[in-house]
């Protein structure tokens, strides 16, 4: 499978989905059309800004507009066949480029812009011909199907989450080497605490946890992850503990995913401030089939809602030490559930076999 992503930046979003398909053996190249790049498969980046033919219209700023579009156009001749190319986030640029497209491929597919550009006769006819549009995000498909339609060949598909794979490559052995190093004793409960957003919100949790009983604090050991780019607030946090009596390890914001996820492994429990989709640690601690509790919220995000994916409030953490075998047993079923949906959901190989399967129904003529 032979795919070209044309887009006018490459985001995070952007990234993973291409590391996603390319692991699952798709040939994927990356057409910036605003820097004229061109990023190969196999990792060769060139730039392929053709020399202006008209210098004149380059002092004007209108002219200088259609220049540059006379340029895009031209990029296109020197560019290979490829089974659905895949305009990303780009189709104010791309809709006047549409017969381009189509001599390079006879399928496009679109994930549109956050922001949709004006409506014109143009957009439309270049939507028209999609294949399939293209969105992680529920209530931009909505919008989208409201102002142009196109609801049958919508297709809601989440970002993959890069954690994933990194919780599943752990080695038990480094695993046990680390627990070593952190003095982490195996008749404890470990928890994972992220900590983020305001000084004040990740100050309460923090005091929270100081005024938890004796026998909980004497019972778990607290990984303190403060991911914060305020030094001050960290600093200030850390400072902090030192007055407190409790079992603790503060983990480096520098640490790598690999690091993170390990740090997620050793934990049967996590706490979290920030639990929305966007919180790629928050999901991993989900499919890690941790027991997630979320501190102070006003609200469960719509998404987990829907999936009924099981989160706890804070508030209950002390119901955690006293469950009976009953209990557990039942919690298990609901980690083990949770560690589902999030696979089904987010994981890399999830995202590159709904992909995949979708462009191939497209190119049969689907």
């Amino acid at each position: 499978m032979k795919i070209l992503y044309l887009c006018t930046s490459i985001d995070n979003d952007l990234k993973k989905q291409v590391k996603a398909l390319r692991n699952a053996s798709a040939e994927v190249d990356i057409l910036d059309i605003i820097e004229y790049k061109l990023i190969y498969d196999n990792g060769k980046k060139i730039y392929v800004r053709p020399k202006s033919k008209y210098k004149l219209l380059e002092y004007f700023y209108v002219l200088d507009e259609i220049n540059e579009y006379l340029r895009r156009k031209e990029i296109f001749d020197y560019l290979d066949e490829y089974d659905v190319v895949h305009v990303y986030k780009s189709s104010q640029y791309a809709m006047n480029l549409k017969e381009k497209i189509q001599d390079i491929s006879l399928k496009y597919v679109i994930t549109p812009n956050e922001l949709f550009p004006k409506d014109s006769s143009n957009l439309r006819d270049f939507f028209k011909d999609s294949a399939k549009f293209f969105f992680s995000d529920e209530l931009l498909m909505i919008k989208f199907n409201h102002f142009f339609g196109y609801k049958d060949k919508s297709i809601l598909l989440y970002n993959p989450i890069d954690y994933f794979v990194k919780y599943d490559q752990i080695d038990s052995q480094l695993l046990d080497k680390l627990k070593e190093y952190l003095s982490i004793d195996d008749n404890k409960i470990t928890l994972f605490c992220h900590f983020s957003g305001s000084y004040l919100r990740q100050k309460a949790l923090l005091k929270s946890i100081v005024n938890l009983t004796i026998e909980i604090k004497k019972a778990t050991t607290f990984l303190l992850y403060f991911d914060n780019d305020n030094e001050k607030f960290n600093k200030e946090l850390v400072d902090f503990l030192e007055y407190i009596r409790l079992d603790y390890v503060v983990i480096n914001t520098n640490m790598t995913k690999e690091q993170i996820a390990m740090m997620i492994k050793l934990s049967q429990a996590s706490i979290f401030i920030d639990y929305s989709i966007d919180n790629d640690i928050f999901l991993t601690s989900l499919y890690a089939k941790n027991h997630v509790f979320v501190y102070n919220p006003n609200d469960i995000e719509k998404f987990f809602r829907k999936h009924s994916i099981f989160i706890d409030n804070f508030v209950q953490f002390q119901y955690y030490f006293i469950q009976d075998e009953r209990n557990k047993k039942i919690y298990q079923e609901l980690y083990n559930k949770n560690r589902e949906k999030m696979y089904e959901l987010f994981h890399p190989q999830s995202y590159s076999d709904k992909f995949l399967s979708l462009i191939l129904e497209v190119t049969n003529g689907g």
